[in-house]
């Protein structure tokens, strides 16, 4: 039997152009599109607009261009905290010039989308699901306890992710240790280097989950996804 999806709306704020920047931040700027902006910004924030500025909001823009926003996502909620949760508060991050937090944030997302690949599809031995004793038995632990490297080989040796994809996830993961486990860094590209790796965990996420509207307003999702929501309970 068929499962509904309840999705959340506006979960990374609203698309907004750095021409509306001045009037969104101008309170005497009425009339409900500038009144619902400022509504969504401060639900996204979670705070009153008083407390941003134009460059917290030029930042907001620079991670909130077509390929990494999403106006609607499930509302699972492993999906949302694990997932969601923090790619929200990297974006966040990102805004207020926080920029190794944002790819520490990454980092996470980056893993704990690995564990929902592994999840999606289901592997089977012998035509049974596997065992967590079964996953002990080949990788020394259950994958949820491996780390990341070796997370990644594995998903791509079972054809579970694209090449693409592997390097993407590698490009994450390194990116996320040389900010976390260096002593000297060039701080001149954390900036850059942080928007990368925003964009490139958001772009991830949105090719593994593949969720749109069709043209009639249908939401249509990656069939091992909506396989993976409809069995969670």
């Amino acid at each position: 039997m068929n499962k509904s999806i309840v999705v959340k709306l506006s979960f990374f704020g609203p698309k907004i152009k750095k021409s509306e920047i001045a009037k969104i931040l101008d309170k005497d700027e009425k009339g409900p599109y500038y009144e619902g902006i400022r509504e969504r910004l401060e639900h996204f924030f979670g705070f009153p607009l008083d407390n941003l500025s134009s460059e917290i909001l030029t930042r907001y823009i620079e991670v909130t261009t077509k390929d990494v926003h999403l106006q609607f996502m499930p509302s699972q909620n492993n999906i949302i905290n694990r997932l969601l949760k923090p790619l929200k508060f990297a974006k966040k991050s990102y805004c207020f010039a926080e920029y190794t937090s944002t790819i520490a944030l990454c980092g996470i997302v980056g893993e704990m989308l690995a564990i929902l690949i592994w999840k999606m599809h289901k592997i089977t031995v012998k035509e049974k699901p596997i065992t967590e004793i079964q996953e002990e038995g080949l990788f020394g632990c259950k994958f949820e306890e491996l780390n990341q490297f070796a997370c990644i080989k594995i998903l791509r040796t079972l054809d579970c992710i694209t090449e693409t994809q592997s390097g993407n996830f590698t490009k994450i993961r390194k990116k996320r240790n040389f900010y976390m486990h260096h002593w000297n860094i060039d701080l001149n590209k954390e900036k850059k280097d942080a928007k990368d790796i925003y964009k490139t965990t958001f772009r991830l996420y949105k090719k593994i989950t593949d969720m749109k509207l069709d043209k009639t307003g249908n939401l249509i999702l990656d069939h091992l996804f909506l396989r993976f929501l409809q069995n969670q309970h």
